[in-house]
């Protein structure tokens, strides 16, 4: 009897999460945040105040180098962000760009990765990408929903910024 109803659930949250990428599927434009920033010129000259790439989400974990949660000798690294969000959430680009690669990272879903000039955005654990490589995107334009794990809930993704091979802390480029 669990078994069945933990598929149950699952199926459930499944179609829901569809749902939710299918509307976002049908209004594949430029959402409207409510902390516009007027951005202009190339990438770089938008650091610090490039959008977020959520309509609202919290930073848990953050660039660089961190202790491992269960053994403190052992460290672990964050090439970006991550952003906890909530279910059904869909990312969106950080800046007008053309999409140069999707990937399936094992455990990390589908990443998308945008080029912006000599910079690129990286969006991972998506599910439901509504992007094709090549196609050209604008800021704010839908790339897809970001992955809710059943087992616990949270829905959180990754999102990484790249000048050529140096990675950059994307807190330091998106707007406060």
């Amino acid at each position: 009897i669990i078994e069945e109803e933990q598929r149950k659930l699952q199926e459930k949250r499944k179609a829901e999460a569809l749902a939710a990428a299918k509307k976002a599927k049908q209004t594949n434009k430029p959402i409207e945040k409510s902390q516009d920033v007027i951005l202009s010129g190339k990438f770089s000259d938008n650091i610090g105040k490039l959008p977020w790439p959520v309509d609202n989400g919290v930073v848990t974990q953050t660039f660089g180098e961190h202790p491992h949660p269960l053994f403190p000798n052992i460290k672990t690294v964050n090439n970006g962000i991550d952003i906890s969000t909530t279910k059904g959430s869909v990312t969106t680009a950080i800046y007008d760009g053309e999409i140069s690669k999707i990937i399936v990272l094992p455990g990390a879903n589908t990443a998308v990765l945008v080029r912006h000039g000599n910079y690129i955005s990286v969006y991972s654990n998506l599910v439901d990408v509504l992007v094709k490589t090549g196609q050209k995107i604008k800021t704010k334009q839908i790339i897809g929903t970001i992955f809710t794990d059943l087992e616990t809930g949270k829905t959180t993704m990754n999102l990484q910024i790249w000048k050529e091979t140096t990675k950059l802390d994307p807190l330091k480029c998106l707007s406060k």
